[in-house]
């Protein structure tokens, strides 16, 4: 499975945030995107994981997987999820609850029997 990504352009309606950016990530491969705090390594996952404020922020570039084009698909079509330094795990949820909440649509019993398999 490959991540292909290519940023032609990244930007709010004043300033170019990130531009000519291309990646490409391998099944099993890690990437590490560094730089100072502000220079748009979150913006650019938003764009990847299909995530970005739209009405504020402008992309020009695609995002493939496996060579499909997700670019045009909603976030929850994407199949890509982000991982975050800080926890944004729901406070007054268990643990079962939390991990429900990120399992994809489907029917009940699978879901269910995803989140058990992640607990054991």
């Amino acid at each position: 499975m490959t991540l292909s990504v290519h940023i032609q352009r990244l930007a709010t309606r004043q300033h170019t945030l990130v531009q000519h950016l291309r990646l490409s990530v391998e099944s099993g491969q890690i990437l590490t995107l560094m730089g100072p705090s502000g220079c748009g390594k979150s913006t650019v996952l938003a764009a990847i994981a299909g995530t970005l404020d739209r009405e504020a922020l402008h992309f020009e570039g695609t995002v493939a997987l496996d060579g499909h084009d997700l670019t045009h698909l909603p976030t929850a079509q994407r199949g890509i999820g982000l991982l975050f330094q800080d926890d944004l795990l729901f406070a007054h949820m268990t643990v079962a609850e939390n991990l429900r909440f990120a399992v994809p649509a489907g029917p009940a019993r699978e879901r269910d029997a995803a989140v058990e398999r992640a607990l054991q």
